[in-house]
């Protein structure tokens, strides 16, 4: 930053483009580090009495990478508010479409025994909302890259077949196949980990005509469990590489929950289907 400062002042080749550069990579660092934007006006309050000490007058160009550096900061914050409501907009998907297929299916439900499957259904998905609610100001606050997780000792196999069971109410009778094979106890977010797959099985589901098949089991040292969705029929479109677009947030965030959880992704499609692969490990 000083010798962007210092060329600026000498006005050398590129010295703005240099200067505009540096007041930005600063900022976005900054933000990522979690400070306020007050931090980093303190940042340079400091250097600009540090050159003044050393008899460098810098006073414009330090002017001017504040400048630059505060709208990259606010460019920041505006890009991560427009993805955490991006997030959180499709978490809130499959719950409510679960709560409310669930709801329409007991208004002809005659069974009492299947009653009480879609009200537990219901119950289910209204605390995962309740939940992913009161994570909102935990979120909001910490307005960064990264998905937060709270991990502990869950049967991932439990949350694949719970997600399943959610993913039958709202599909109905598309044929969704469970494998699961061996202890698959693992350290995850179990919400978080619900999230990741029911966008997978959700993308299976939405991008192909025949049955899905859903298996775990752990490798071969041990150390992970692999999940691997499959779908075997004709793709209607093809799968989006994780990106943060809109048409490819589901994976986008699947990928991101991957990352917090040390966890891969991995998304390959051919002439037969999809096949979306998820390694996660025992511990974190």
């Amino acid at each position: 930053m000083i010798a962007a400062l210092v060329s600026w002042r000498a006005r050398g080749s590129d010295a703005a483009a240099t200067l505009a550069e540096a007041a930005r990579n600063h900022a976005s660092a900054r933000f990522a580090q979690g400070v306020g934007i007050d931090g980093v006006a303190r940042d340079y309050a400091r250097l600009r009495r540090w050159l003044r000490a050393e008899a460098v007058d810098v006073d414009d160009a330090i002017d001017a990478a504040i400048a630059h550096a505060m709208l990259r900061y606010v460019e920041r914050r505006e890009e991560i508010c427009d993805r955490f409501v991006g997030v959180v907009m499709h978490g809130l998907r499959t719950p409510l479409w679960s709560i409310a297929m669930a709801a329409e299916l007991l208004q002809d439900e005659t069974h009492a025994d299947r009653q009480h499957v879609l009200l537990e259904r219901i119950r289910a998905s209204a605390a995962r909302l309740h939940r992913m609610a009161s994570e909102l100001t935990l979120v909001r606050e910490a307005m960064s890259d990264d998905i937060p997780v709270s991990r502990s000792v869950q049967d991932l196999g439990a949350i694949v077949e719970d997600v399943v069971a959610e993913a039958r109410t709202i599909h109905g009778d598309h044929a969704i196949t469970v494998e699961l094979d061996g202890d698959l106890h693992a350290e995850v977010d179990p919400d978080r980990a619900h999230q990741a797959i029911a966008n997978l099985v959700r993308n299976a589901v939405l991008r192909g005509a025949d049955a899905i098949d859903v298996r775990v089991t752990a490798s071969e040292d041990g150390r992970e469990l692999v999940l691997a969705i499959r779908n075997r029929g004709k793709l209607a479109t093809p799968p989006v590489v994780p990106s943060e677009t809109d048409h490819g947030l589901g994976l986008y965030i699947v990928h991101q929950i991957a990352r917090a959880h040390g966890a891969t992704l991995e998304v390959a499609s051919d002439a037969d289907g999809a096949r979306f692969t998820m390694s996660w490990p025992r511990r974190s």
